[in-house]
């Protein structure tokens, strides 16, 4: 009965790989064939991009012992569009990265792919409602991070997936993600906000036993804003989530408040507080549990000619793969600086600390991830150019005394091309 019950989960992802697949193959040929004939006439922006890396990394899979170390090369491509007119806005976006490893020091380290699409509509019917729409759906692996948003919009900077890592074993996952926002104008000062978002992740297990689950997360929020005046800005909401696996009986059910203020200390900065309570609820067949606690968010920005600089620290709560919501302590900060005309440097740093709120979680779930990623780019010709990046992780498990941590660099070419018709 297992093996029958193996060949059929089998079958179920090799038609789902099939399925996705073809989707973004047409997608691609419908935007690079059909899209530049309808563009004609109308505000069309188009970017293009593609990318071919080569580089080493010494622990892909982020192991703490049985390192395995290889050589990888990376094809990169991106095709996107987006129309804004006064009333209207609409986007769309295809993303794909393909690895391949060579003269790895384990037979079992396989080839990967990272692919999402993702689309956006706008719309401004009157002055004092605005209504957007978002969907996207993703293909990847668990040692690869991912977005857990849509990000046409490039306000919106999305969520971080906190369950990168969380296997050392290459799972692939496939995830859903569809947002729709209502944002009504009460007056010159105030407004209010209803938000709901629907994300699904399937994970693909093949012949290997692997610990992580399906799930389905609903998450609603009403928020009521109020522009105190030109530089500052207060919110409160009210918001709920409903997580549930499809392979276990446990459901969890959040509900929380919120107050936060954005406050705008010049024309190129601001600084923002958001600090709330939550209440979880947690059922498995029999068993009850409620857990309370605080969430908080600080961040700043700044932008100026030559420079942009994001920052956050964060508590939150996450739906996770392990069947249960885990509390995220997340650090995040993004530089971008043009040093000249020609040569810019880009960093990424993020840590995250995962812990589990649910008592029959395992010590798996409990774990610090680190990542910092410096980019040097030169541009020999406008869109085209090379880059060198180095990239640094590490990893401490809670259930592990000793940490794991990987070293890769990488050298790439690339060419970009950002267009109207």
């Amino acid at each position: 009965m297992e093996q029958i019950l193996v060949s059929i989960d089998q079958l179920r992802w090799k038609a789902t790989d099939r399925l996705v697949g073809c989707l973004l193959c047409f997608t691609v040929a419908i935007f690079l064939v059909i899209a530049p004939r309808v563009c004609v006439g109308d505000a069309w922006l188009l970017q293009q991009g593609i990318q071919l890396n080569n580089g080493y990394d010494d622990n892909v899979r982020l192991r703490r012992d049985l390192k395995d170390s290889a050589s990888l090369t990376t094809l990169a491509v991106e095709a996107g569009a987006r129309r804004l007119t006064e009333s209207s806005q609409y986007g769309f976006r295809y993303r794909g990265d393909f690895t391949k490893y060579s003269d790895s020091d384990r037979d079992d380290l396989d080839d990967t792919d990272f692919q999402t699409f993702d689309a956006l509509a706008k719309i401004n019917s009157n002055e004092l409602n605005v209504f957007t729409l978002r969907a996207g759906v993703s293909r990847t692996f668990t040692d690869r991070a991912q977005n857990t948003d849509v990000q046409i919009d490039e306000v919106d900077e999305g969520e971080i997936d906190t369950d990168v890592g969380i296997t050392r074993l290459q799972v692939k996952k496939e995830a859903l993600i569809a947002r729709t926002n209502w944002v009504h104008s009460i007056s010159d000062v105030s407004s209010m906000e209803f938000d709901y978002s629907y994300f699904e992740a399937n994970y693909g297990r093949g012949d290997e036993i692997v610990d992580l689950f399906d799930y389905k997360y609903h998450k609603s929020a009403l928020q009521f804003g109020l522009y105190w005046s030109e530089k500052n800005e207060l919110f409160m909401s009210v918001d709920g989530g409903y997580y549930e696996t499809t392979e276990t009986n446990q459901t969890n059910k959040i509900l929380g408040i919120a107050f936060w203020n954005s406050y705008r200390l010049s024309e190129i900065s601001n600084i923002g507080l958001h600090i709330g309570w939550r209440n979880l609820e947690i059922k498995d067949e029999d068993l009850f549990s409620n857990d309370r606690g605080a969430v908080f968010k600080l961040y700043s920005s700044k932008r100026t000619e030559l420079m942009s600089l994001t920052g956050s620290i964060e508590r939150r709560l996450s739906p996770s793969a392990t069947g249960r919501f885990l509390q995220n302590d997340v650090f995040e900060l993004n530089i971008d600086r043009d040093i000249s005309e020609k040569i810019s440097l880009k960093m990424s740093a993020r840590y995250f600390h995962n812990e589990s709120i649910n008592m029959l979680a395992t010590n798996r779930s409990d774990r610090e991830y680190a990542m910092l990623e410096p980019v040097l780019r030169y541009f020999i010709e406008r869109g085209f150019g090379i880059e060198y990046a180095y990239r640094f992780r590490w990893q401490k498990r809670e259930d592990e005394q000793e940490s794991a941590e990987s070293h890769a660099v990488m050298f790439s070419v690339f060419y970009e091309f950002v267009g109207g018709y």
